[in-house]
């Protein structure tokens, strides 16, 4: 499936949506799709936010100015010297601050999903942060790699501190 507005991909999550309503369990991998499809550059918005810690690491490898923008695929390019359990040797991690199953939540709980009504939860909830693989360990290691609700609570515990505020 490829659109080539951020509108299309919203109507798309609309119509997924209207589906859901009436046979849930089917439909869960289109929508997690979709939201990723929107993290690409093409769609998404705004930039990555970034741990301080990621950030440092960004400037010993010359790449602080442009990190932010990163997709997945780039990021992954760059490698850490530790091999981290679950994500090999990526001196970089993607990280979903609200996690896609809670994105996911709340889109079901739409009573009459609409583009305006998707565009402000996806707006308002799909932010990624860039963070070191020591980081994304932590967040495993206390329980938060599959649930967070609340982000800005599992980060402080975690030890995260981002770089700029939302």
């Amino acid at each position: 499936m490829e659109f080539s507005t951020k509108d299309e991909y919203v109507d798309c999550i609309v119509e997924v949506l209207k589906i859901i309503k009436k046979n849930k369990g089917r439909i869960c991998s289109s929508l997690k799709h979709c939201l990723n499809e929107l993290l690409d550059p093409t769609y998404y918005d705004g930039k990555h936010n970034i741990s301080k810690k990621a950030f440092e690491e960004a400037k010993t490898l010359g790449i602080s100015d442009k990190i932010i923008s990163m997709t997945w695929l780039q990021l992954g390019k760059y490698k850490s010297d530790k091999n981290i359990s679950g994500n090999g040797r990526r001196a970089f991690i993607l990280e979903h601050y609200y996690l896609r199953s809670y994105i996911r939540q709340e889109l079901f709980e739409l009573k009459n999903p609409n583009r305006n009504d998707v565009k402000k939860i996806i707006t308002e909830n799909l932010k990624t942060c860039i963070i070191t693989a020591e980081e994304d360990l932590k967040l495993k290691e206390l329980g938060y790699a599959s649930k967070r609700p609340d982000p800005k609570k599992a980060y402080k515990e975690a030890g995260i501190e981002l770089k700029h505020s939302w």
